[in-house]
């Protein structure tokens, strides 16, 4: 990652990733990884992110130490990847993206994004509706062309929200689920 930092005068890095399930069956790429090194412009790799065939993990990424200076963690959220990234790629400028899948993601049940039963809902959808309305202002500010995919974006959590939540859940007291249907 480093040496492709240096070679394509870039700030950032990754590469692609493989994923396991639960059971230790390898899954299609969410992310298909190119066939040789390629740099993606900012403005490209945000499509890319609201388009869902980017991949918004730092656990693939080598990202220049000043950039998380102006930027930290969301504390106490889920989806912090997706927000940190969203937020630096302005500043980041571009983004090379290496052929290689050398981080390796496996399933477990319990996780934050795996149920351990039918109650259970992980915070990490509604995080993911707020990250998609914050998106929805960069792009704005930034990336007004893409301002329609960002309002796809924002249907599209919203819409994995609504299909997550346990109906116990639904109700008139949740605030969060009724500002999401809202």
């Amino acid at each position: 990652l480093m040496r492709g930092i240096r070679e394509f005068h870039v700030s950032a890095a990754q590469v692609a990733r493989d994923e396991t399930d639960e059971k230790g069956n390898p899954l299609p790429d969410i992310c298909v990884p190119p066939k040789e090194p390629v740099v993606i412009e900012n403005r490209q790799f945000m499509k890319e992110l609201l388009l869902h065939v980017g991949d918004c993990s730092f656990c693939t990424k080598l990202v220049r130490r000043d950039l998380f200076l102006q930027d930290p963690f969301p504390v106490d959220k889920l989806n912090e990847d997706f927000h940190l990234l969203v937020r630096m790629l302005p500043r980041m400028g571009a983004v090379l993206s290496l052929p290689e899948q050398a981080y390796h993601v496996f399933y477990r049940i319990g996780s934050n994004s795996r149920k351990a039963d039918r109650e259970t809902f992980s915070t990490v959808y509604a995080d993911c509706v707020e990250n998609a309305d914050m998106v929805a202002e960069i792009v704005k500010r930034d990336y007004p062309e893409l301002e329609e995919t960002a309002f796809r974006f924002g249907i599209f959590q919203r819409l994995e929200y609504l299909l997550h939540i346990p109906i116990s859940q639904m109700r008139k007291d949740n605030m969060v689920y009724r500002q999401i249907v809202a």
